[in-house]
C-alpha cells in the first residue's frame, strides 16, 4: 500500500483534511498507510478535543524522544522519533550579509509566526538579552531574531520590546533555505 505522509498537529489536521484535494478525503486514504508527523513538545496541553486526530493515522512521527514521549502518553497507536532531515548543503558564515561583524557573539532567536508564539516565546529571549546585556553594555554582543509571518500588531510589540537597544537586531523579510543556512553559520 501507499503511504502518506500529513505534517500537521492536532490541533491544525482538521483544517488540513478539509481542503478541496482529491488527495485529501476518506477514499483516498483507505488502502493506504496514514503517519502523522507532529511537533507536540509538552503532555500537559494535549486537549481531549485533539485525541480524535489519531484516529485517522496508523502511526505518528515525533521530531525528538521528548515530544515523542509527550504524544505517546496520549496515543492509542504507535509513536515514533524520526527526527527532522537535516540538509547535507550547510553554507559558510556570512556575516556581512546580515550586518554583523567579524567579532561579534551572535546569539539567534529564529521563529515563525504562525507557530504558537506561547512555545517560541520571543519576548522572553528579548528581555534576557536585554537583561545579560544593557543597551550601553553590550558591547560585541549581539541578538539577531529572524521571524517570518509577524502579524503587525506582534511587528509593533516586538519593536516596542527592543527599545531601539542597539545590539538588537530583527529580520521579518524572507530568506531562502541557503541565506538561513548561512545565518545559523554566522551565529554563535
Amino acid at each position: 500500500p501507499q503511504t502518506v505522509l500529513i505534517h500537521a498537529n492536532p490541533d491544525t489536521i482538521w483544517k488540513v483534511l478539509q481542503l478541496p484535494s482529491p488527495q485529501l478525503n476518506d477514499r483516498s486514504f483507505a488502502a493506504r498507510t496514514c503517519i502523522g508527523i507532529w511537533a507536540w513538545e509538552s503532555p500537559n496541553t494535549f486537549r481531549t478535543a485533539h485525541l480524535p486526530a489519531f484516529a485517522f493515522f496508523d502511526e505518528i512521527w515525533a521530531p525528538s524522544e521528548f515530544a515523542r514521549d509527550a504524544i505517546a502518553r496520549v496515543s492509542p497507536i504507535p509513536v515514533l522519533c524520526m527526527p527532522h532531515a537535516v540538509p547535507l548543503q550547510t553554507r559558510a558564515p556570512d556575516r556581512v550579509a546580515f550586518g554583523l561583524q567579524s567579532d561579534d557573539f551572535v546569539f539567534l532567536c529564529l521563529f515563525d509566526a504562525l507557530s504558537q508564539l506561547v512555545r517560541k516565546n520571543p519576548m522572553a529571549v528579548i528581555n534576557a538579552f536585554i537583561a545579560a546585556f544593557p543597551a550601553k553594555q553590550a558591547g560585541r554582543a549581539k541578538l539577531v531574531i529572524k521571524t517570518k509571518n509577524l502579524t503587525e500588531k506582534l511587528r509593533q510589540t516586538l519593536h516596542a520590546a527592543i527599545a531601539n537597544h542597539p545590539a538588537i537586531f530583527m529580520f521579518d523579510q524572507h530568506l531562502d533555505a541557503l541565506q538561513v543556512q548561512a545565518l545559523l553559520a554566522s551565529s554563535d
